[in-house]
């Protein structure tokens, strides 16, 4: 049970706050009611009271006018029947000396003393002037000699009228521990349907954590709760996707040093069999420790970044003697490759690049990552051309294009993730040149795309399988 209690604290939370908001209203109400209702009665039975008490106010005045004062009336008022006719029946058997009943008349002279009453209770009691109030007065020749005074009318009720009360609050507790029942139970219901998506959370985020996330959580409600559900199924897509990619980036790391440690290790064993001399084999295993070291700086690189530690250093920087220097670079390591390499001049020489803040040295290692990768993709024999020109008036593009393998629809959303390979057959060639050996990383696309994030600018890529690829890079005129 106290597990049970636990689990739902938020649920009887809310239980708790709802008490208060149910209980108050029907307090108030109750008690607003029972007030209404006696204080409706008492009017009734004090307006009933005063007509009465002045019909009889005559006949009492009469019996003063003809006894010249009150001796006597007391035994008028008790005298079993016949009584005067006027005298209306309201003595009741179970009636006590020490009470003034609904029913009762009180005769009260001018200095406010009872001295006649029809139970001969309270007679010589002096009554309040406030009492006096709802009496009627008694006259004689315009001379008031008395008041006459009904029990009712100061406010007191008979026996069914409270009855009539009692009933009436019996009621309203009968319907007040109903109503509370029933908001109680609306409210557990109510309270249960908005912890339910808090408790599906809880159940999501305890299998994330375990790794035993497998499908979405059901989202039940359209509000808040279900738009923070669909947020978490993204999230946790996310997450299971980045763990995907995480473990596959560690393989990918692994393969990838494997390879070459493995080529080095042959040459060695090459070198102590006899089999290859030192100068042949040292070829063989710089290329293999460029490639190490590139792989490793890649690393280090993206490190940095995911902890915000790369800063650039922008210089303004013309345009076109970057990229012709650019293709100066990678003109030979093409031909070496039987690709052609072309620069748009054309275009350079029309649009007349304006000058840009630029990281020179990283903005060259963004291009030269997407040489590489066409490089690598297109074909013997196949053109790949680098050029730039005016997108608008606050932007510059530069591309590099090629009539390579182009990538495939599923992949191209994924080009820029680290170790993706839309080709998983690739794999590390120990024997191609080791200066464009890092395309194989995996890493290049990514330390591109974040590379260009930090000059504020935007990469991407048009591709259609056995077409090509064209990598767009748009960079802001004013950093």
């Amino acid at each position: 049970v106290r597990k049970w209690l636990r689990g739902s604290r938020l649920r009887w939370q809310l239980m708790i706050s709802y008490l208060p908001l149910i209980i108050t209203p029907l307090i108030l109400t109750a008690l607003v009611t029972r007030g209404v209702t006696e204080q409706g009665l008492t009017l009734f039975t004090t307006g009933g009271a005063q007509r009465r008490a002045e019909e009889l106010a005559p006949q009492f005045a009469t019996y003063y006018a003809e006894h010249g004062s009150w001796e006597g009336l007391p035994t008028v008022l008790f005298i079993a029947p016949p009584r005067p006719p006027w005298l209306p029946v309201f003595i009741r058997d179970d009636m006590r000396n020490d009470d003034v009943r609904a029913d009762q008349l009180l005769i009260v002279d001018t200095n406010g003393v009872i001295v006649a009453s029809d139970h001969n209770n309270g007679v010589g009691q002096l009554l309040s002037a406030d009492a006096l109030k709802h009496g009627v007065r008694l006259l004689v020749n315009g001379t008031q000699i008395g008041t006459l005074v009904m029990g009712a009318a100061l406010g007191v009720i008979d026996a069914q009228q409270r009855q009539l009360l009692d009933a009436v609050n019996a009621a309203l507790v009968a319907s007040g521990v109903i109503s509370a029942l029933l908001a109680a139970a609306l409210g557990l219901g109510l309270s249960w349907q908005i912890t339910r998506p808090a408790q599906q959370l809880t159940i999501g985020v305890r299998r994330l954590a375990s790794g035993q996330w497998t499908e979405p959580l059901e989202i039940t409600s359209d509000n808040e709760f279900g738009d923070l559900t669909q947020a978490f199924n993204t999230m946790a897509a996310e997450v299971t996707r980045q763990q995907q990619l995480r473990r596959q980036m560690v393989a990918d790391v692994a393969h990838d040093l494997r390879t070459p440690l493995s080529a080095m290790l042959l040459d060695i064993e090459a070198i102590e069999a006899g089999l290859q001399s030192p100068a042949e084999a040292a070829v063989s295993l710089r290329e293999e420790i460029t490639w190490l070291q590139r792989l490793v700086d890649d690393l280090r690189i993206l490190s940095l970044m995911d902890a915000d530690q790369l800063h650039l250093h922008k210089v303004p920087t013309a345009l076109t003697p970057f990229l012709e220097g650019v293709f100066d670079f990678w003109q030979s390591i093409a031909d070496e490759g039987q690709r052609h390499l072309q620069l748009d001049i054309t275009s350079l020489v029309a649009q007349s690049l304006p000058a840009v803040p630029l990281d020179t040295g990283r903005m060259r290692q963004v291009l030269s990552n997407l040489i590489d990768n066409a490089i690598q993709h297109t074909e013997v024999g196949g053109h790949i051309t680098i050029g730039g020109c005016v997108e608008d008036s606050a932007h510059v593009m530069l591309y590099v294009a090629d009539d390579g393998h182009g990538i495939n629809e599923d992949d191209v959303p994924h080009v820029f993730e680290r170790f993706y390979r839309a080709d998983r057959a690739r794999q590390h060639d120990s024997s191609s040149n080791g200066a464009h050996n890092n395309a194989h990383s995996g890493l290049g696309l990514s330390i591109a795309q974040r590379l260009v994030e930090l000059h504020g600018g935007i990469i991407n890529v048009q591709s259609e399988p056995g077409y090509g690829a064209a990598f767009r890079v748009t960079l802001p005129i004013k950093g």
